[in-house]
């Protein structure tokens, strides 16, 4: 069973870091479009691989996430059709809640934190590269590869979760090294001003303080403590440019510009003000829309300020793009995740997942794309093999993983 167990967890370190590998693969391999699809299809066809098809008892969410991909597929159908690749990566997402469903394990397992972490070393490596290249964008962040200044928002999704393990387990033996090498890439992506992620990671932080455990909680806060001071060692490292980006959320927070319908003034480098004029177009769509089937998978795209953009929110979208009632057993989803979650707090697989599942959330209500939140998806499914009644029966397992 454990071997077994640690086949999964390789498989999931894979899948969660698959954005941060197609970044790396685009960079140092040239790829193109198949590359990422290859890479997509692959990460996703590991977790199948790896399932437990055995022991799957469906219950009423499971027959919920059906209800809502049917809708998905209702208004899909009903509207017209976007890129036929946003299609398939719509789809590739909606998988990943049954292949979260089926991964079943007994325990923790070192390799996960292990794999995630090497990955998101080598992505702080070519984000130092690309400062000590001078490849820094107009607003000052760094461009990885001399093109990517959104890479360090994607090394950082499975250096995040790869902290929540080493977080939620009773007992664990971390070299002193690894807690360095945590708070060195912190820094680092810090300086390379990444923002909201930072914030999710410590709200995802705040969510599992609630454990009852006091010596989890006590890791909690030293950790906090450790990141809050990291990101003051990197911001200050940049001091310039971090006051840059403080002047510009100021700004926002100070502005109150109309809806301009025209989009006669928008702004290019302020990415608060961007997401403002997002939800300023969402609002004006949703109060336009009588269709319950919404107005099409990327229908905001053509309706927006930013053609190029999303509206940024998983919850919005959907209830945009598929409708109301799509979002609301979205929405119901979600909750009953957290429920189950909460309920299981006693079982460190369960606190993982809890906290996976908070900071996904919060960075989709930031930067979601419904067809691209595959971890997303895949943590939803993960939760509901947490029964509504009872929580499973708590393992031995990682409480004697080391790193």
């Amino acid at each position: 069973m454990v071997f077994r167990d640690r086949w999964r967890w390789l498989a999931l370190a894979i899948f969660a870091s698959s954005s941060s590998i197609l970044v790396l693969a685009h960079g140092l391999l040239a790829g193109g479009s198949g590359t990422t699809a290859t890479i997509l299809i692959l990460s996703t066809a590991g977790l199948f691989l790896v399932a437990d098809c055995r022991s799957i008892e469906h219950d009423f969410c499971d027959f919920c996430f059906v209800a809502f991909a049917g809708y998905v597929a209702l208004s899909v159908a009903l509207h017209p059709l976007p890129d036929f690749r946003e299609l398939v990566l719509l789809a590739l997402a909606l998988l990943c809640y049954p292949a979260g469903r089926l991964f079943k394990i007994s325990v923790l397992d070192s390799i996960f934190p292990t794999v995630t972490l090497a990955i998101a070393t080598i992505g702080c490596i070519a984000v130092l590269t690309a400062f000590l290249n001078g490849n820094i964008s107009p607003l000052g962040k760094p461009e990885v590869f001399g093109e990517l200044a959104a890479a360090p928002t994607q090394f950082m999704l499975p250096y995040v979760l790869a902290v929540g393990m080493l977080l939620v387990q009773e007992k664990i033996a971390m070299d002193w090294r690894v807690a360095a090498l945590i708070a060195a890439l912190a820094a680092i992506y810090a300086a390379a001003m990444v923002r909201f992620t930072f914030v999710a990671a410590l709200g995802a932080g705040a969510v599992l303080a609630v454990a009852r455990s006091w010596a989890i909680r006590r890791r909690i806060i030293i950790a906090g403590l450790m990141l809050v001071a990291a990101i003051a060692i990197g911001q200050v490292s940049r001091l310039s440019t971090a006051l840059k980006f403080g002047g510009m959320a100021a700004y926002s927070i100070r502005s109150g510009a109309p809806i301009d319908p025209n989009c006669a003034h928008i702004e290019l480098f302020n990415s608060i003000e961007v997401r403002k004029t997002l939800y300023r177009d969402w609002l004006r769509l949703i109060l336009g829309s009588n269709d319950l089937t919404g107005i099409g998978l990327d229908g905001f795209m053509k309706h927006t300020c930013y053609p190029e953009n999303e509206v940024h929110n998983d919850v919005l979208q959907v209830a945009l793009e598929f409708g109301w009632p799509a979002a609301g057993l979205f929405v119901f989803l979600i909750a009953m995740a957290f429920v189950r979650l909460a309920r299981a707090m006693s079982d460190e697989r369960a606190r993982f997942g809890l906290f996976a599942l908070s900071f996904l959330v919060l960075m989709s209500m930031a930067h979601g794309r419904v067809s691209r939140d595959y971890p997303l998806f895949f943590f939803i499914g993960y939760a509901m093999q947490f029964a509504a009644s009872a929580a499973p029966r708590a393992t031995k397992s990682a409480a004697e993983t080391s790193i």
